[in-house]
């Protein structure tokens, strides 16, 4: 057997094709939920209704709570039109938080070595990082940092640790193509840190094993 319609439901089912309604209910259940899952809030709703009921004294003895902080709450509560979201405390979180500041030409020597070095990891990156700096008399940052700035400036080229997987379905001129790929890109563009985080080719013109014109 069902149940009777009661007057708040036929009054939802009224009221619920009006402009604006169902966003208003809505963002009055989620205030209500708010406040109930604060239980600061839910104290200092308890220490106000004890004190409209019993006074200063009493309400000081039983809570501990001094009157300046009483009283503040008693605004809010009735500023706000007696919304018990009022009384959920404020972020102490400060409004604008401090922006991590690196000098540009930092900036641009980091994207410089991972564009020509894709590969290059933060880690790499800071001995090369810390000889320019010394050179053009800037303070050098940290490995975090330096993470952090190629996260910011989205510092990520295209040419990296190409990993071929063999596939039952993969023709072999596919993969030797593909595998021609990762070798001129292994001693062209990996650097390697027992070369002095250079590539191979790089490494050997330096020695003059190689011209740059080859």
């Amino acid at each position: 057997m069902k149940g009777r319609v009661g007057t708040q439901t036929r009054l939802h089912y009224l009221f619920s094709n009006l402009s604006g309604y169902n966003w208003v209910m809505r963002n009055t259940y989620k205030n209500i939920l708010n406040f109930f899952n604060n239980n600061e809030a839910q104290f200092r709703l308890e220490v106000i209704k004890f004190f409209e009921e019993f006074s200063l004294k009493p309400t000081q003895k039983a809570f501990g709570v001094s009157k300046a902080t009483l009283y503040r709450w008693r605004k809010r509560l009735n500023q706000s039109g007696g919304k018990l979201t009022s009384l959920i405390p404020l972020s102490k979180a400060p409004k604008r938080k401090r922006q991590m500041m690196v000098n540009p030409k930092i900036v641009d020597y980091i994207a410089f070595l991972r564009e020509k070095h894709p590969c290059l990891g933060k880690r790499k990156i800071k001995p090369l990082l810390d000889k320019y700096c010394k050179k053009n008399s800037l303070n050098p940052i940290s490995v975090s940092t330096i993470g952090k700035v190629i996260k910011r400036h989205n510092l990520f080229f295209k040419g990296g640790i190409l990993r071929i997987k063999l596939r039952f379905n993969l023709s072999s001129k596919l993969f030797y193509e593909k595998l021609i790929e990762y070798l001129l890109f292994s001693n062209t563009k990996k650097v390697y840190e027992s070369l002095g985080f250079k590539s191979p080719l790089d490494y050997l013109i330096e020695k003059g094993g190689m011209s740059k014109s080859l």
